[in-house]
């Protein structure tokens, strides 16, 4: 895998314009997250902003994988007879070290310096959970499809998120069942982080990420060709 891991580094890379996309994506989005009406270096900020960087920096590497897809340089590693496992894997690793270290550690330290009291790590080890948890899902989406039409699919999660707030704000919902989606999750911590918060984002993170990464996987190995174009 560490093979496929230098090749995806390497194609980012010689590419150009992907790596100057998701290197200025990331940087701009650490400023996205912390603007709640005005541009705040706060926890209360990025407690109701966060989401929005992690949608556009998982968008963002979504489509940079469905490129290859597009180019038709996705299809050499398969023809290669890499492994599914090694093949996603190499792709999670290269894109989610690069969001990390451009996008979640940047937010981490402006928090640290600028509001970093009580249950910041908490509330940080929670912010890279929900991070994780997106990028999985926005390059699952990629590679179950293996276009860049699947960025799509990421559209109705983001909607649902959108729709649980507006339900639960209308009391249409519960708030028991609010709490299992990030906007509403992150919106209740913004002093603090409650306790029956965190196993909700815990167990959505491990359930969310094991489905989405069995379709990815089961698309390699079934050799599933689901045809879809956004234009």
């Amino acid at each position: 895998m560490s093979d496929l891991i230098h090749a995806e580094w390497f194609i980012l890379k010689k590419s150009g314009s992907d790596l100057k996309f998701i290197v200025y994506g990331c940087i701009l989005s650490v400023f996205f997250s912390y603007i709640d009406g005005i541009l705040q270096f706060n926890r209360h900020s990025l407690a109701n902003a966060a989401i929005m960087g992690i949608i556009i920096c998982s968008m963002i590497a979504a489509l940079i994988t469905g490129k290859h897809f597009r180019t038709r340089t996705a299809y050499y590693e398969i023809m290669d007879g890499y492994s599914p496992h090694a093949i996603i894997l190499s792709k999670l690793i290269v894109f989610g070290a690069i969001i990390i270290t451009l996008w979640y550690l940047p937010v981490s330290v402006i928090l640290l310096v600028s509001d970093g009291g009580g249950d910041a790590p908490l509330f940080l080890l929670m912010l890279l959970l929900t991070l994780i948890k997106y990028f999985v899902i926005g390059l699952s989406c990629t590679l179950f499809l293996k276009a860049d039409a699947g960025i799509a699919l990421m559209m109705p999660r983001i909607m649902l998120e959108a729709l649980a707030v507006a339900l639960a704000d209308t009391q249409v919902i519960s708030e028991s069942t609010a709490e299992w989606f990030a906007l509403c999750q992150f919106g209740m911590m913004s002093e603090t982080v409650p306790s029956p918060i965190i196993p909700k984002i815990i167990i959505g993170f491990i359930v969310e990420c094991t489905v989405m990464y069995i379709l990815a996987y089961m698309s390699y190995k079934k050799k599933w060709n689901i045809n879809i174009h956004l234009f």
